[in-house]
């Protein structure tokens, strides 16, 4: 982790169904870090009201059973591996420096050279899906570490403990598929809109 001041950093915001919430204005300043950002607002709210034991082989064979039921076990079961994932990586952070911005109320942001990266890594479709590149100037508590620790899994709640100690003490933080994690103030300095056929590489002059 260190400390900025007026640092140029980039935000890839998609998911415009979830409202106008983030969709900010050149020289607007925001904070950031004083509540839960979009990674776990929804996640912290949502009710599943899913039975917790599901005879899954009885349901395949009940033809009477709705798709939309099956389609919607498996997102409660991605949606409780993501929870998992987070609520260790928390607890990590809170263990190895409380200081570290937290995975819960922080902006996710990458530098020039990982826009392509993330824009790949982040949109289901580059070239039709709708997003915004915004050009930020940020001050505050800034944390770099690499994603692949946070890949999603069913491995061992230990490998998943470990992967979230070398993610917060920034192990390959260098290598492709850096982020960073930043709480603190921040200035809207650009934003270019994208939907189909647009270059994103205009706003990175």
């Amino acid at each position: 982790m260190k400390i900025v001041y007026n640092e140029r950093y980039f935000h890839i915001q998609r998911n415009k169904s979830w409202g106008e919430s983030d969709h900010w204005d050149i020289g607007s300043t925001i904070k950031i870090g004083d509540r839960h950002n979009k990674l776990m607002k929804e996640r912290y709210l949502t009710d599943y009201k899913m039975p917790t034991q599901i005879d899954l082989e009885k349901l395949h064979l009940d033809a009477s059973v709705n798709p939309f039921y099956l389609r919607n076990i498996g997102i409660v079961y991605h949606e409780y591996i993501i929870k998992t994932r987070e609520y260790i990586f928390e607890n990590e952070r809170l263990l190895i420096n409380p200081d570290l911005p937290s995975r819960f109320t922080c902006l996710f942001l990458t530098d020039i050279d990982g826009i392509e990266f993330w824009k790949q890594r982040l949109l289901n479709n580059p070239d039709q899906q709708p997003y915004t590149i915004y050009e930020i100037s940020v001050s505050g508590r800034i944390h770099k570490a690499n994603q692949h620790y946070v890949e999603l899994n069913t491995r061992s709640q230990e490998y998943n403990h470990q992967s979230a100690r070398e993610y917060w003490s920034g192990v390959d933080a260098d290598k492709e598929g850096s982020e960073y994690l930043f709480v603190g103030d921040m200035l809207v300095k650009n934003r270019e809109d994208f939907n189909v056929g647009r270059e994103y590489k205009e706003i990175i002059r």
